[in-house]
């Protein structure tokens, strides 16, 4: 009735020869609503018209029947190998997306064609609308596809999602007192196919909790146990991102007065949906590959995924109810539990990172030692100072940012930051030096030092202990592995990046304090582990320092010190020293070029001569 002969050729190509006798418009069966009959018909009748309709009546569009409709092509494809070739991809996208296209449009325009007049007419758009809907998502059933590309098609079918619940709640308004949203979410669950199903009772239960008819409570409950049954990992992850999607502005919350204020509800809930997804994106990793490149895809494509999981925290600190004591004692350790469980490196590291980085500044205040006690159960492979640097420097900031309100506002200072918030991220890092032994390499011994005394000078500046500290545990540290790998202790024997850092920690201390330096105990020991020409690095900067500096060195013993420490620019290696030419010139000597330096050092007013 709605389509064009040369439309008809196109649609008739779509069906086999085993469906085309069934339908009684060849390629598309529910194109006549009058000659159609299934198996919900009574269904219908009963909850929708509430009065007795011929058997030839307007019915739901869902059979019971699934060869009346080809899907994708999936029946003569299911042989299809999922490491497609990258061309046989973009042809099943294309294809998939181009029936997802035809779907929708005759979706839209069945729902523009709507007519009121009669309970009969009315119930007859709202089956073609549906049976275009269940045509489009089964389209999402496919197992062909790549997660990225089952991406782009998930995302097609989401854009006309939306139209669909605007359009059931409009036909609820429209057709009052005929028909309500809870007689269709009740209806749309009749469904034979999965998929499409749960699509169409999530798009429901959304327009039934905005229509105030049902509790969110028990909708959310229903849909949250509803979902569980794709378990695929692909498909169940979209579908629950749909779910999380299509909730997002109907969650009970402390600000959200519409839909209730037990943000419990919420939270609870967002908490479920995240614990399953994360369990399928996990599951991800262990599904057989016959090769190392197909597992190495695997892994990129599953790193793609991470962003699904990754939503049900931002909805979770996107609750205007949740507080510190709710997030201490429910929502941190419910996320904490499955960092620790799923024993999977990129899902910690992922897990850990969206800890730090969607939750509030003051939530981290109140609950840094139960995260910090997570940090040395995480699996080798994870990168932990990464962790835990994005953690200091999140606090810093927060500590810079708050100092600066206090003065601003002429208040004293008072920290933002937990008091014992160093002694904790020490605690953590002894732990992880424990817990992992000779596996953690020497540079990763010093970056963690650097990243701890950075952490330091930001939010404890002036404070000597905490710095002679750092130092102390850096070279004490030192020494231990290297005895345990039965090497001498030369630096020079380590790698250039072991030494790389270590020359940039002890750099840190000379730009915030100075010539104060010379009173940490520990600098000096630190120093030892640098080799000959990377101490003359140091020494400049030291130098710097002293020229820069307004305080004196009045002191013989700090005097002594420093000379200890510019010395690298002052003579050879002891033990490598090399004979100079009666007629070398002094401006070819090797230590000309720092003469600058220490000429400038002598004569700095706040030195001694």
């Amino acid at each position: 009735q709605h389509i064009t002969p040369q439309q008809h050729i196109t649609l008739q190509q779509h069906i086999t020869p085993q469906q085309r006798p069934q339908a009684v418009i060849p390629g598309r069966q529910q194109m006549n609503p009058n000659n159609r009959n299934s198996q919900y018909q009574a269904v219908n009748n009963r909850q929708v018209m509430n009065r007795s309709v011929n058997n030839n009546g307007p019915t739901l569009p869902i059979r019971s029947n699934s060869s009346t409709y080809n899907t994708s092509g999936r029946s003569s494809r299911s042989s299809t190998s999922s490491t497609s070739s990258s061309d046989n991809q973009n042809q099943l996208l294309a294809s998939s997306s181009h029936r997802i296209q035809q779907e929708a449009y005759y979706m839209k325009r069945a729902m523009d064609n709507n007519n009121t007049g009669s309970i009969t007419a009315s119930s007859a758009t709202l089956s073609t609308v549906l049976d275009r809907c269940v045509n489009m998502l089964s389209e999402l059933s496919t197992s062909n596809l790549t997660p990225k590309n089952y991406y782009e098609l998930h995302m097609k079918v989401l854009d006309q999602m939306q139209f669909l619940e605007d359009y059931l709640q409009s036909h609820v308004y429209e057709c009052e007192g005929l028909i309500n949203m809870q007689t269709l979410y009740e209806t749309v669950q009749y469904c034979t196919k999965v998929v499409p199903r749960l699509y169409l009772q999530i798009c429901a239960g959304s327009a039934l909790i905005k229509s105030k008819l049902a509790s969110s409570q028990h909708v959310l409950e229903e849909l949250i146990e509803a979902v569980k049954c794709v378990q695929n990992p692909v498909r169940g992850l979209f579908l629950r991102h749909y779910l999380l999607q299509a909730t997002r502005d109907k969650l009970p919350d402390s600000g959200n007065e519409e839909y209730g204020e037990d943000v419990s509800v919420s939270y609870s809930f967002i908490l479920r949906n995240f614990v399953e997804m994360n369990r399928l994106w996990v599951r991800i990793a262990h599904m057989h590959v016959s090769s190392k490149e197909q597992k190495k895809k695997r892994e990129r494509e599953r790193n793609e995924l991470r962003i699904l999981v990754g939503t049900n925290l931002v909805r979770l600190s996107q609750l205007d109810g949740i507080t510190v004591d709710i997030f201490k004692t429910v929502i941190l350790p419910k996320i904490l539990d499955q960092v620790t469980t799923c024993k999977d490196t990129l899902a910690q590291a992922y897990l850990m990172d969206c800890i730090i980085q969607v939750f509030p500044e003051h939530f981290h205040c109140g609950t840094l030692e139960e995260f910090l006690l997570v940090c040395p159960k995480l699996k080798e492979k994870v990168h932990v100072r990464n962790i835990l640097q994005e953690m200091m420097d999140r606090l810093a900031n927060f500590e810079e940012t708050n100092a600066f309100h206090n003065e601003e506002n002429g208040l004293t200072k008072k920290m933002a930051v937990p008091e014992g918030s160093f002694q904790l991220f020490h605690d953590c890092i002894c732990k992880i030096h424990a817990v992992r032994g000779n596996k953690i390499s020497l540079k990763e011994v010093v970056c963690l030092q650097t990243t701890l005394l950075n952490f330091s000078l930001k939010c404890y500046p002036g404070n000597f202990t905490q710095v002679n500290h750092c130092l102390g545990v850096c070279a004490d540290a030192l020494n231990t592995n290297i005895a345990a790998q039965a090497q001498t202790n030369d630096f020079a024997k380590l790698d250039d990046a072991a030494v790389e850092e270590l020359e940039r920690l002890l750099s840190i201390p000379l730009q915030t304090l100075a010539l104060q330096v010379l009173e940490l105990e520990r600098y000096s020991d630190l120093l030892a582990f640098l080799p000959w020409e990377n101490r003359k690095q140091v020494a400049k900067g030291m130098l710097k320092a002293v020229i820069t500096t307004t305080s004196k060195l009045d002191d013989v013993e700090r005097v002594e010190k420093l000379f200890a420490i510019i010395s690298p620019l002052l003579r050879d290696e002891p033990g490598n020293a090399k004979p100079t030419s009666s007629s070398s010139s002094s401006v070819n000597h090797p230590y000309q070029e720092h003469a600058g330096f220490v000429e400038g050092a002598a004569n700095n007013d706040g030195g001694t001569s």
